[in-house]
């Protein structure tokens, strides 16, 4: 069941969309304007070709995340291949972040220690977050306890 924050955060999301949508049909209408639409057709130097170029894909890059955010934001098109990327780094990106914060949590009880102690929690913590994601984790988690214990 949806709450008021729910949708206030959804609003602020489509809001984003809407402005990144406007941006982009701004820079489209700009490039129109300045080269075809109304304008004499003449040829075009290599430098404006790039500017062209530079803008077309920055309007894609705007339209692909605005179509992106949408389907996250409404949880349709979940079989989308930017949609399927963005989700897959982002499941990436938490087993990171643990790796990460269970090494800072490590990293801040190692400070305080000093000589022989610190250096081998420190050998420990840095062996145990070069291990695979999927064995720094649990390699990671049981230092901690060990340190605090």
């Amino acid at each position: 069941m949806s709450t008021h924050g729910d949708r206030i955060d959804a609003a602020n999301t489509l809001y984003s969309i809407q402005i990144a949508t406007e941006q982009a049909h701004r820079m489209l209408r700009c490039v129109w304007e300045r080269y075809f639409g109304e304008a004499v057709q003449k040829a075009i130097s290599e430098d404006d070709a790039v500017e062209i170029g530079d803008i077309i894909d920055a309007i894609d890059n705007i339209l692909f995340q605005a179509a992106r955010d949408c389907h996250l934001e409404t949880g349709t098109g979940m079989d989308d291949p930017g949609v399927r990327a963005y989700m897959e780094h982002a499941d990436r990106y938490k087993i990171y972040a643990r790796v990460s914060n269970l090494n800072d949590q490590i990293y801040e009880i190692e400070r305080r220690k000093s000589g022989i102690e610190r250096s081998d929690l420190t050998r420990k913590r840095v062996e145990a977050a070069n291990l695979p994601d999927e064995e720094a984790i649990p390699a990671l988690k049981a230092l901690l306890r060990e340190v605090r214990a």
